[in-house]
């Protein structure tokens, strides 16, 4: 039914038991990467290369950021399954990529959305020359009406923060440069509606926008990504990669701008309610008496204590599986990381213990995910 997203899979490590006997056994990946939330993501790669591409782009980029964030990520094309609400309701998040559901799938979105679903939408999801072929969506929901006009060719732009506390922007610059895209603008300004809050805009140093004269912005206000304060939404204007049409290859890639990524993995958080916590997942307990292990990150940085160890190493690694740093303790146990500052993101910690109840257990491991937020 679904175009599973790829999962992260990776060796998490063996817990240990100490009943007189050395007790090893193996911790599927899923028990230690547990996924705090579910985002399905429907494409259709049907039109417009550059679309086309973007879809194939996201569908490449989210699983890994499915593994690093901590989440689970799919993806479909059979955009019936908005008319199946026990499927949706599995998931917290639904992503319209490269298009929008057709009419006899009209209702089955509204329903999600109005029994508390999650949303967010790219580019072209926006996109209608006629708005009240689904008014309920082009001009409530989204707020926009319908599409009016849009940029050539597809630059970045200077983008606007207009709320640097809302979860989805918080901490942002006050005006950064966004991914490549082609803009669009639109019948209404969503700005007139009450119900929308505007995130970002292009900002007035931006123009003129567009490499062609004729398909060039010189001024106006054009918000670009917004929520609808009724639901648990984003749209976000961008999702057009430049391409080389002849030759069908991007030019561009939009996850590839460090601001794009942040904005997105922040909405995807807010909306679905998975505020990072600092951990998740942890080991699983090893018999009576046995040891543990338990990570903390903190102002200090990042703890690894493992008691009944009188002396382990352990390893931070990022999501692919290079290492970002090694340390090791000493005599109680506890190693604080010193200098183990970690970005944003999850990481494997691996821990190998060199003695363990004066045994030499140098092959004796335990893993855990922490969560930086």
């Amino acid at each position: 039914m679904f175009s599973m997203g790829e999962r992260g899979r990776y060796a998490v490590g063996l817990a240990i038991a100490f009943s007189g006997l050395l007790h090893v056994s193996v911790m599927p990946a899923s028990a230690q990467m547990a996924s705090r939330f579910k985002v399905l993501g429907f494409f259709r790669a049907g039109y417009d290369a550059a679309h086309i591409n973007y879809a194939h782009e996201t569908n490449r980029f989210m699983p890994k950021a499915a593994v690093q964030y901590g989440f689970t990520y799919d993806s479909t094309k059979n955009w019936d399954l908005l008319n199946d609400q026990a499927a949706l309701s599995k998931y917290q998040v639904i992503m319209f990529i490269d298009d929008q559901p057709s009419s006899n799938q009209h209702a089955g979105f509204q329903k999600y959305m109005e029994s508390g679903g999650g949303f967010i939408g790219f580019h072209v999801s926006a996109f209608c020359t006629n708005a009240s072929d689904w008014d309920w969506y082009h001009n409530k929901f989204l707020g926009k009406g319908a599409f009016r006009s849009n940029t050539w060719g597809p630059t970045p732009a200077k983008m606007k923060v207009e709320d640097t506390q809302h979860p989805v922007t918080k901490d942002f610059p006050s005006i950064f440069t966004s991914e490549v895209s082609e803009w669009y603008n639109w019948t209404v300004n969503p700005r007139s509606n009450p119900d929308i809050k505007i995130l970002a805009s292009i900002d007035p140093s931006s123009y003129p926008l567009g490499t062609d004269p004729n398909q060039s912005w010189r001024s106006g206000d054009n918000p670009i990504v917004w929520t609808n304060t009724k639901f648990k939404m984003i749209y976000c204007n961008s999702g057009h990669n430049d391409m080389d049409y002849a030759a069908n290859t991007a030019k561009s890639n939009t996850w590839d701008n460090k601001q794009h990524v942040s904005l997105i993995m922040n909405a995807l958080e807010w909306i679905a309610g998975a505020k990072p916590t600092g951990l998740d997942g942890s080991l699983e307990k090893a018999g009576s008496g046995g040891a543990r292990m338990s990570l903390a990150y903190g102002g200090s940085g990042l703890s690894v204590s493992w008691p009944g160890a009188p002396a382990f190493r352990f390893s931070v690694l990022d999501p692919q599986g290079r290492m970002v740093a090694q340390r090791s303790a000493m005599g109680g146990g506890i190693a604080t990381g010193g200098a183990v500052r970690l970005s944003q993101g999850s990481y494997i910690v691996r821990a190998e213990s060199e003695a363990v109840n004066g045994l030499d257990l140098r092959a004796a491991a335990a893993a855990g995910i922490v969560h930086v937020p």
